[in-house]
């Protein structure tokens, strides 16, 4: 048994990437067309973990260290090993990265109602960036990548975004200010959505490093509205100076 195994840690190929880059939050490991053989050394390294799927279930999150993938390693794979000393593994392998992303991009696909006293009701849609870490791999695939089905980094980040606008619309609804204050002060609801995202980040295994909101898209009627009222108050107040 023992020269079985040696035979197959000889044969089998080494799966490792030494610099998962800043492109990719995960990316499967065996293409089509491309197999992964029985007995397999996979290294993982710091800031990343691997995980292996089938048929959109979670088998194994594989965190830093070396790993062979061998039937006594992995015995809740053993129905995907095939036979024989050249057999594969019939299984889909990614690789997850954990380094800090930053300066991703979010913004509200839907505007966002702000209750006013003069309009009532005004739309506004918000844009930003906001940066990241993947805390915890085993939750992060299970939510993300098995019960969303996000498997690329484009949506993924899509994904996360859509968290950082909830929060942004949320903060700026529960705090009810008038349009007008939120144009002029909406740099001051970053830290009320960071505070949210953290405890989101919980539940999906994510850590919501920053918050940014750069811009509000305010619809050029209330722009011109709000002017109006500026000038109208400095108007008054010249009016009480002269007065």
């Amino acid at each position: 048994m023992k020269i079985k195994k040696t035979l197959y840690k000889l044969l089998g190929d080494t799966i490792e990437y030494k610099d998962l880059g800043d492109n990719f939050i995960l990316f499967k490991h065996n293409k089509p067309g491309t197999y992964i053989r029985k007995g397999a050394k996979i290294r993982v390294r710091k800031d990343q973990s691997v995980f292996i799927v089938k048929d959109n279930v979670l088998y194994s999150v594989l965190r830093p260290g070396t790993y062979y993938l061998l039937p006594d390693v992995f015995p809740e794979l053993k129905d995907f090993f095939e036979k024989g000393l050249k057999s594969v593994v019939d299984v889909d392998l990614y690789m997850l990265n954990q380094k800090p992303f930053a300066n991703k991009s979010w913004s509200n696909k839907e505007a966002v109602t702000i209750k006013d006293k003069e309009l009532k009701h005004v739309q506004i849609r918000a844009f930003g960036t906001y940066s990241f870490r993947i805390e915890d791999a085993y939750k992060f695939v299970s939510e993300i990548f098995i019960n969303k089905r996000k498997y690329f980094t484009c949506n993924i980040l899509v994904c996360l975004g859509g968290y950082v606008a909830k929060a942004v619309a949320e903060s700026m609804q529960e705090a009810k200010p008038d349009i007008a204050e939120i144009i002029d002060s909406y740099k001051t609801f970053e830290s009320a959505a960071l505070k949210k995202l953290k405890k989101e980040g919980l539940s999906i295994g994510v850590d919501f490093i920053d918050v940014c909101i750069d811009n509000l898209s305010v619809p050029m009627v209330v722009q011109q509205f709000i002017e109006d009222m500026k000038w109208r108050d400095i108007e008054s107040r010249y009016k009480e100076t002269e007065a």
